[in-house]
């Protein structure tokens, strides 16, 4: 007899006989919910809003209210100085920048027509998120608390508490990947082929490290102190280290897709044959 569960629908069977009678190949399956449209609706406006509220805050008491006269610790000067240019603002402009367009492609549903349009913002949508916005939410978080967790003065020196607070700090380097994994596991996502994701990641790490290793040679000052501690040998591995993990990361969204939201794993009967009576 089928067994069914809340949350996750199983469904098994263990008479074969049964199994051989109703056309069924598979011992087992595991059905996922369809994601209700209001709960996701819910849940974009929500990400977007509260994004909306830590850019407010980043800009309003980190840019603007913090006096030069201060800032006496040369970490803070730099943080303040090259905000823009850490991976982790960039990471985090992606995903903000993405659920605002989840927004706006939610609301433009709501309206009949412009299906070619609509078609391309999926599109658009879906290699931004895949290729992106999920793979560097999770690179930054892995990155960020591994060298936490080591020595965090490499990485957020504890004079920059005075100027971010826990809940910027986890808002910027840990809720990002959590959302990002609640996006995934809400929302269906279409995964381009590898070329076109290897050149997207490609392209955008390498970006990152012309900023990365221009604001060095401009000014002298490495953004992450980490890199002050290490020879360039180390810190090329470093970056080579991140690119084959933003990889890694694109393949474990790929494969977790699809465990959640492969049409194989629904169970479809296949219909009874009709006997012929003699």
């Amino acid at each position: 007899q089928p067994a069914s569960h809340h949350r996750y629908r199983i469904t098994y069977f263990r008479d074969s006989s049964w199994m051989s009678r109703s056309g069924v190949s598979r011992p087992w399956t595991l059905q996922l919910p369809k994601m209700n449209n209001l709960t996701r609706q819910v849940f974009h406006v929500g990400v977007a809003a509260y994004y909306m509220v830590v850019t407010h805050w980043m800009k309003e008491n980190l840019l603007r209210n913090t006096k030069e006269d201060d800032i006496h610790d040369p970490v803070v000067k730099t943080l303040k100085r090259f905000s823009l240019r850490y991976l982790t603002n960039w990471t985090f402009t992606l995903q903000t920048t993405y659920f605002y367009i989840a927004v706006g492609g939610e609301v433009l549903a709501l309206f009949k027509g412009q299906e070619k349009i609509k078609e391309r913002i999926n599109q658009f949508k879906n290699y931004f998120f895949t290729v992106l916005v999920a793979p560097m939410a999770l690179v930054v978080s892995i990155f960020f608390w591994g060298v936490w967790f080591v020595d965090r003065e490499l990485i957020f020196p504890t004079v920059i508490d005075k100027f971010l607070p826990p809940w910027i700090n986890h808002s910027l380097h840990t809720t990002t990947s959590l959302i990002v994994l609640l996006e995934m596991y809400l929302c269906f996502h279409k995964y381009p082929a590898f070329k076109p994701a290897l050149l997207g990641i490609t392209l955008y790490l390498l970006l990152y490290s012309v900023c990365l290793l221009g604001t060095y040679f401009q000014s002298g000052i490495w953004l992450y102190p980490i890199f002050k501690m290490l020879n360039w040998t180390l810190r090329i591995l470093i970056c080579l280290a991140t690119y084959i993990l933003a990889i890694a990361l694109y393949g474990a969204g790929y494969f977790l897709n699809k465990v959640l939201w492969d049409e194989k794993q629904t169970v479809k009967r296949a219909p009874r044959k009709k006997h012929k009576k003699h």
